[in-house]
């Protein structure tokens, strides 16, 4: 009876050790979950930080290539402006002789491009230019659903000073036509050719009705002359825009400055 005492005292000792080493098990691997857990969440935040730093390095460098793009065509600009104005005080005098002597004017309207949208339904716009010089004036075709149109149309007209405007109207089948943008030029030296050819051609900003908030840009070309082609007299007047016109290809147009 006394070993079967001692057995049993034993066996519930080696019973307790047990609990006591599973107990112990079971802290460690707690203890292990947690530190697992801590280790992963920093490193989480880590690599959160370092994507957040990527990110803002990313942005600075956009900003400063922006910035520095900016910068280039600021003094691009400032080039050309010198270039122009060098060129305009060499050939000024010349220039202003052949302008006095010029009667007429032939205004070449090229195209047009990134007008705004006037139909919802479309995304488009049916555009036609409108010039106008003292009492004459002109109308180029219509060009149906585009929003970079090209026309290649010239028009003379008998007088190669003053003001010249130049308006782009959206056509409307059964409403009003529309003004969409406009913009005007001061007939000179520095505005108009003495000769045709593709330095004539410029773009130019055009503007909202009653804004000078740009709404698109218009290629033109001017070029006076003292007489025109074959002695013609120049067309007055404008053309029919009741409906549109077939307007020239719209596969070629004027190389983008």
């Amino acid at each position: 009876r006394e070993q079967a005492q001692e057995e049993e005292e034993e066996e519930r000792h080696a019973r307790e050790q047990a609990a006591v080493a599973e107990q112990a098990r079971a802290a460690a691997h707690s203890r292990h979950a947690e530190e697992a857990r801590v280790q992963a969440e920093e490193e989480a935040e880590a690599e959160r930080r370092h994507a957040s730093e990527k990110a803002e390095q990313a942005a600075r460098n956009l900003k400063e290539a922006a910035e520095k793009e900016r910068l280039a065509a600021v003094a691009e600009h400032a080039r050309e402006a010198a270039e122009r104005a060098r060129s305009l005080a060499q050939t000024t005098p010349a220039k202003q002789a052949d302008l006095a002597e010029a009667r007429f004017l032939v205004v070449s309207v090229i195209a047009a491009r990134n007008l705004p949208r006037t139909d919802i339904t479309t995304g488009q716009a049916d555009p036609y230019c409108k010039l106008t010089l003292g009492d004459e004036h002109h109308d180029t075709a219509v060009i149906i659903k585009s929003l970079n149109p090209h026309w290649r149309e010239s028009f003379h007209f008998a007088r190669a000073s003053g003001t010249l405007s130049v308006e782009v109207w959206d056509w409307n089948r059964v409403m009003s036509h529309s003004l969409i943008s406009s913009t005007t030029i001061h007939l000179s030296a520095d505005t108009v050719a003495t000769s045709d050819g593709p330095g004539a051609e410029r773009w130019i900003e055009l503007h909202a009705p009653g804004s000078t908030k740009p709404r698109g840009e218009i290629c033109i070309s001017l070029v006076a002359a003292p007489a025109l082609p074959g002695n013609s007299a120049p067309a007055n007047g404008s053309k029919n825009i009741s409906r549109p016109e077939a307007g020239p290809s719209q596969e070629a147009g004027p190389s983008r400055p």
